[in-house]
């Protein structure tokens, strides 16, 4: 499982490089496992997506997919790897619907990169290590760098108004704001005590304190205000904690990563919408063009082939 932590950052390194290579480069298996909508997926594209998913999931815990909860730790991980096989396709059955490909510009960048890439390894060696230690050949690298290219590409081609894929007048901005955006404000509190401190606020805003003053105050979140947000935007743990309150209503405590967090959903300020509908505007394009390419990778169909084995996560 130490393998698995390792990988997350060795990605990052070589995702935040975007080089990119011909097809010709050096592959790994390429026995195909399954399709998604048609879209073959070999044992090497697959296994590093296995490999990236497992070590997210189990993150420090050695024993997450050998535990007491490993049934269902395992199938958590099987539908976060159809998931991301579902959305990875989807890019590309979307990108041939709208005639999308990468530019010539876009194509010499990724030759250009995965050159410098080669130049920086100390040895042909160390160059491919630096592949298999995040699970991937330098083959599947070029295909997912191509993919974020190709994502770009599409995303922006389905927003340009001249298009015509997505029209939104200002009226149906403006329906669309009240229908699935959101306004909340939170208190912050990190530390030791964080616990105690939320609830002895918690008691002084149920006393009638008020939430925004007492926030200003105490809450560690750079912003001391009512944030707007729509689906998908903010965190699991925010989003899903504004959802179920009213109006007007404080949360329990809610613990999180950052630290512990009081809640309190706002009424949304139609004023303050309309002074800034351009910016709401960028906001709710990203959140259709998000509804349409989840849209299709659901439809994409998988089947595995006779060759698939099970998850990979070791």
């Amino acid at each position: 499982m130490k393998k698995l932590m390792f990988c997350v950052a060795v990605l990052a390194l070589l995702i935040g490089c975007l080089a990119g290579c011909s097809p010709s480069y050096q592959k790994g298996d390429t026995t195909v496992l399954l399709t998604v909508g048609g879209i073959e997926v070999t044992h090497e594209q697959y296994r590093f997506i296995c490999m990236k998913n497992a070590s997210i999931l189990a993150g420090k815990e050695e024993d997450y997919f050998t535990g007491e909860d490993k049934d269902a730790h395992l199938k958590l991980l099987e539908e976060s790897i159809e998931q991301e096989l579902r959305m990875y396709c989807a890019i590309e059955t979307m990108a041939e619907k709208y005639d999308v490909s990468l530019s010539d510009d876009d194509k010499d960048l990724l030759k250009e990169e995965i050159k410098g890439m080669k130049e920086a390894a100390e040895s042909k060696q160390a160059y491919h290590e630096q592949f298999e230690k995040a699970f991937m050949s330098e083959h599947v690298f070029y295909l997912q760098t191509k993919n974020y290219y190709l994502e770009r590409n599409l995303f922006y081609h389905i927003i340009e108004e001249s298009n015509a894929i997505i029209l939104l007048s200002d009226d149906q901005l403006r329906e669309d704001v009240k229908k699935h955006f959101f306004a909340a404000n939170q208190i912050l509190l990190q530390g030791e005590d964080a616990e105690d401190q939320a609830q002895a606020l918690l008691e002084r805003i149920n006393g009638g304190e008020d939430f925004t003053e007492l926030a200003k105050e105490y809450s560690k979140d750079n912003l001391k205000d009512v944030r707007y947000f729509t689906t998908g935007e903010m965190q699991s743990y925010f989003e899903d904690t504004v959802k179920e309150l009213e109006i007007g209503e404080v949360s329990e405590p809610v613990k999180s990563s950052l630290g512990v967090h009081l809640i309190k959903r706002e009424a949304l300020d139609m004023d303050y919408v309309e002074k800034n509908l351009a910016t709401f505007r960028d906001t709710d394009l990203v959140r259709i063009y998000n509804e349409m390419m989840a849209k299709e990778a659901d439809s994409l169909k998988i089947v595995y082939t006779d060759a698939y084995q099970g998850i990979i996560w070791e």
